[in-house]
């Protein structure tokens, strides 16, 4: 295994930590079979917030010599996941932060967020964490928080919720899911997830 999976592997599994200690209470237990969208828009995304995300998000976990969020669908979980009621409270800022990145993007850069070098991007990206951006019903810190929330849940989910698609985010850490999986409530809509857990692999 080269040094470089080993650093990755850890830098994922910190990100992890990171986000289960924030204190931004998003409610996976409650989380939507996966869906299959493309950039053309989703349930709750418009195209070009979906565009937005999706860079954003790959920007968070990019792709280098391990898959990144774009391979684990993350967007994807992120657009299912702002459907549902629980996370109803999310889908306005998430929009509302889709159109900040794009907004800082061309006043910087003059094109739109996807559009802009990694090397931009990262730099609104920044700029959007340090608050730049905000007004009075928007808080752009608190957006890139909730984002970057999401990000480590779709890289990491079980893949029945949309993201870690292939269980690609898995691999990277290392980690197998141990039984029972989760299933599906006939006509409910919504996975079971009593007695899931994750082992690490030996």
């Amino acid at each position: 295994m080269s040094e470089s999976r080993i650093d990755r592997r850890d830098f994922v599994r910190g990100l992890a930590l990171l986000a289960g200690a924030s204190a931004i209470p998003l409610p996976l237990s409650g989380c939507t079979r996966r869906t299959s969208r493309q950039a053309r828009g989703g349930r709750s995304l418009r195209s070009h917030e979906w565009a937005a995300i999706e860079a954003a998000a790959s920007r968070i976990i990019p792709t280098d010599d391990l898959p990144g969020a774009r391979e684990a669908n993350v967007v994807g979980f992120i657009d299912a996941q702002l459907a549902e009621p629980d996370f109803a409270v999310f889908r306005r800022e998430v929009r509302r932060g889709a159109l900040a990145l794009d907004a800082l993007a061309k006043r910087r850069h003059g094109s739109s967020f996807d559009a802009a070098s990694p090397a931009e991007q990262d730099e609104v990206l920044a700029a959007i964490q340090g608050g730049e951006g905000s007004d009075g019903r928007f808080r752009s810190a608190h957006f890139f928080r909730v984002l970057f929330t999401l990000t480590i849940e779709g890289l990491l989910c079980d893949p029945v919720h949309g993201g870690n698609a292939g269980e690609v985010g898995w691999k990277i850490i290392g980690y197998v899911p141990s039984q029972p999986r989760p299933v599906w409530a006939r006509g409910s809509g919504r996975a079971q997830l009593t007695g899931t857990r994750v082992r690490s692999r030996a």
